[in-house]
């Protein structure tokens, strides 16, 4: 699996996800979202300079073995807001879906196996 492949079959969970949240925000939203989900209104850089934003965020944490939660919280904050926007992080509820995102993937040993995996290729 190259490193594009797996970062878009993570991005396609998160993106699962991030639908599921949406809906359950939709549901008990009584102020307008600050969360912008649409993919034309967010400047994107290349998949490649994600990965190097990642591996710089990664760097101060030093090689990695195993499941590392702090690595895991750092690949997640960046392909989130890749994907949906700088904006997304000053929404109050982004540390929560982060947080419910990473214990989800967490659950899942294939998934959590792929994101390790994934993780430790990017700091190599």
């Amino acid at each position: 699996m190259s490193r594009i492949d797996g970062l878009s079959q993570v991005m396609e969970v998160l993106r699962r996800q991030m639908a599921e949240n949406a809906k359950k925000l939709e549901k008990g939203r009584t102020t307008p979202s600050t969360i912008s989900t649409d993919p034309n209104k967010v400047n994107k850089i290349s998949a490649q300079d994600l990965q190097q934003r990642i591996r710089e965020r990664l760097r101060p944490l030093g090689s990695t073995t195993g499941y590392n939660q702090k690595a895991a919280r750092i690949f997640l904050e960046s392909v989130l807001t890749w994907e949906f926007g700088e904006d997304l992080v000053h929404d109050p509820r982004f540390t929560d879906l982060l947080n419910e995102i990473n214990q989800t993937m967490e659950t899942d040993a294939e998934l959590k196996m792929r994101l390790q995996t994934l993780i430790q290729q990017l700091q190599e």
